[in-house]
């Protein structure tokens, strides 16, 4: 699964290796990786494909932002812009929300309503405990991390999540 390298298009998947790439990270998770990143890493490239956003750009989304119940289709609101979602995106989407409701119900009514949040605690850090999963946004860095590591266990390559935009 090689980016194509022409002008204009370095690094860029191809829109049916872009598919074929979400839909294996939404189904395979690789022995010992996490589940709940491995979703969240499958939700944030499906998000970067569909709606042609860099993952810095869909960093500050709230679980409101996602409506998958808009007829006559289900929308990611960024920035005032409705952008629409295809059936797998929603597919997606509906498990990393699953999946952050379970993480934040732990926050006992305290949900800060991001959508991007950490799935496991933190390291201590100066001797100062991590937040909570949940009370926080989840890094850009770390998910640009999570993704890189998890397409390379996936499928060999450690594409970024740049390489899923669409091609102008």
């Amino acid at each position: 699964m090689r980016a194509q390298h022409s002008a204009g298009y370095a690094d860029r998947l191809k829109p049916e290796q872009a598919y074929k790439l979400l839909r294996t990270l939404a189904v395979r998770r690789p022995t010992g990786a996490n589940a709940a990143n491995a979703i969240r890493t499958a939700a944030v490239a499906a998000l970067v494909a569909a709606t042609g956003r860099a993952v810095p750009q869909l960093h500050q989304l709230n679980a409101t932002d996602i409506d998958l119940e808009r007829r006559p289709v289900p929308v990611v609101t960024i920035a005032d812009f409705d952008h629409p979602v295809d059936k797998h995106t929603v597919e997606i989407l509906r498990r990393r929300l699953d999946v952050r409701a379970g993480i934040t119900k732990a926050l006992e009514g305290s949900d800060p309503g991001y959508l991007w949040i950490p799935t496991k605690p933190g390291r201590e850090r100066a001797g100062v405990q991590p937040p909570k999963p949940g009370l926080t946004r989840a890094a850009v860095r770390t998910r640009h991390a999570a993704h890189r590591n998890l397409v390379l266990q996936v499928v060999g390559v450690p594409l970024r999540p740049y390489a899923l935009l669409p091609r102008p």
